[in-house]
């Protein structure tokens, strides 16, 4: 469903997503699992001072910050389509968030649809 017709369609799902939560039929632990295993692979599959670019959903990319962070609310971020995110992985196993949802490359376009879906 988008996301616009959401709001209509199911407002106890939207109001959960606003107030940070995923859909009640999510099981939160088993996804933040399923997502942190992924990108632990993915991150011990360029070691050293190797670079991976991974592209994700928002509820992916909140549920690994939610992680990282030790947040209770897996949607804590508001992201944009096509913001970066970057987390630095070091070889002893700490992850630093290093920044969330970088929109320079794209801050004209989203200027210019503020607003329209």
């Amino acid at each position: 469903m988008p996301v616009h017709e959401m709001a209509r369609l199911d407002p106890a799902a939207w109001q959960r997503m606003l107030a940070g939560l995923l859909p009640e039929h999510v099981d939160v632990p088993a996804f933040t699992a399923r997502v942190d295993g992924a990108l632990e692979q993915i991150i011990a599959a360029h070691p050293g001072r190797s670079s991976a670019v991974v592209i994700a959903h928002a509820g992916v990319v909140n549920t690994w910050l939610a992680h990282l962070l030790g947040l209770a609310r897996p949607l804590t971020f508001p992201l944009d389509y096509t913001g970066i995110t970057r987390v630095i992985a070091g070889r002893d196993g700490r992850r630093v968030v290093r920044t969330v949802n970088e929109i320079a490359h794209v801050s004209d376009l989203l200027t210019m649809t503020a607003g329209v879906d």
